[in-house]
Formats: structure tokens, sequence, C-alpha cells
């Protein structure tokens, strides 16, 4: 090969049957083989590598949900060729959370939730992940929380919408009152911080209202009704003012069952 050769040179130099000019000639031609040689080595390993490429497998077992490719079509690095779901049994609904709901918000509450395929079924899961990314949507912030969920029956499709109500906490068995009665006041009152007050139906009084307001301290509130801690002046059956119109409507107080 070129190396022999150059060992060859090398002695009939030495003998001085050739010049050094004719040596460092034969020398510079068989580093510039020498180099092509190893480039050639490196092109070959990475036809070798490349070669291993032309078969993709799958990564997972499971559902082929959509595919992006088609037969003989050329693809490389980052292109999407199909999306696979592993089980479709166990699926995981992404829920948006008001930033001002975030905090109450932690792995393992109930979520109960309904989709427009079967608008009469309720379907359970439980909060898996509260993520912290902020999302902004028309100035409203909003955060992620991943919910888990049985699917053994397959009703639940990739892609589908979803109502769901997440389940902070439960009261049975408490005196309770519709939301509006704690925002409504028929005369013009000065906030007090910390303060929550209803005005309950009393026998009309001359000159005054029909009605007192009475301090209470609340507890969970719903979408429509508030747990009453406690009260000194407010009992069950009490009627409360919830609305004013033509004329004041007001509403029993009841527990609830």
């Amino acid at each position: 090969g070129s190396e022999m050769c150059i060992r060859d040179r090398k002695n009939l130099l030495k003998d001085n049957l050739i010049s050094q000019k004719d040596y460092d000639q034969a020398l510079l031609n068989y580093k510039k083989i020498n180099s092509l040689t190893q480039q050639a080595r490196v092109e070959y390993n990475i036809a070798l590598k490349n070669k291993g490429h032309t078969r993709i497998y799958a990564p997972i077992s499971g559902t082929v949900i959509s595919r992006s490719t088609n037969p003989m079509e050329p693809t490389g690095s980052g292109k999407e060729l199909f999306v696979i779901a592993m089980d479709l049994s166990k699926m995981r609904l992404t829920i948006n959370i008001d930033e001002s709901d975030i905090g109450k918000m932690k792995k393992g509450q109930k979520v109960s939730f309904t989709v427009s395929a079967f608008p009469e079924k309720v379907f359970e899961g439980a909060i898996e992940q509260v993520r912290f990314r902020p999302i902004k949507s028309g100035g409203i912030v909003m955060y992620d929380s991943i919910v888990s969920c049985d699917n053994r029956e397959l009703l639940l499709k990739p892609g589908m919408t979803a109502t769901a109500t997440v389940i902070i906490d439960r009261r049975g068995n408490v005196l309770r009152v519709h939301n509006e009665a704690l925002i409504i006041s028929p005369v013009e009152m000065k906030a007090e911080p910390g303060k929550s007050y209803v005005w309950v139906e009393k026998t009309a009084l001359v000159n005054k209202l029909p009605m007192e307001r009475c301090e209470i301290k609340p507890g969970l509130a719903g979408n429509t009704h508030t747990e009453i801690l406690s009260s000194t002046c407010l009992k069950e059956g009490d009627r409360v003012l919830i609305n004013i119109g033509k004329k004041l409507e007001v509403k029993d107080t009841r527990f609830s069952k």
C-alpha cells in the first residue's frame, strides 16, 4: 500500500537513489490519499447508520389515531408520521381553570363531566396534575389541569369537548341561602370587609322596611347556594331577600338534602 511505498522511498533516499524532492512529493501524495481514505471511512459509517434508520418502528404498542404520511413519501427527523394511543381504556381530559379558582385545585380531587355525544351520561375522573403554565385568552388567565378517567366502555374518543365540574368539597345537612342573598340590599350600605349580611323578612314595621339586616358567617359557597356556619338572627324557614323588582322578592331558607 501507500505506507509501504513511503517506507521504500525513505530507504531509497537514504541510499541517495532518489532526490529529496521526489521523497517529499511521495510523502505529500501519501498524506492526501490517507486523508481521502479517512473521509471515505466516515462517509461509509454515516451511510451504514442511515441504512439502519430506513426501517421505522412504533415506540409503543397501541391504537393509531391519525396518519400524517403516505407510502413511499420521504420523511426526516422531527416529521410526524402517526399519532398512537397506548391504551384507550384510560383517557386524560384537559380542563381550563380560571385563575380565581386555581388556588382551590389539587391532585386527587374528583371531577364529573359530560360530553355532547352522551349528554345524559355523567363521567367521573380525578385531577392528576395541575400545571403552572398560564394561558392568556381575552384578558383572562387560565391554567390547565389534567384529569384521568376510566374509559373501559370506549365511549370517550380523543378530541371530544367536555363540560367539567371539579368537586372541591361537600357539605350535607347544613343551613344555606341563595348566593344572591349575600350581595343584595334594599338600601345603600357601606361595604364592610370581612363581614357578610343577608336581609331577613320581618313583620311590617311603621315607617321601616319589612325586613332587617342579619350578620352571618358564610361557609362553603357553591354555584347557587352558600353554607351558613353561624348566625344569631337567621334560622331554618326564614325568608331572605334575593332580588329587588317592583315588589321585594324573598325566598325561604332551607336545609339542604
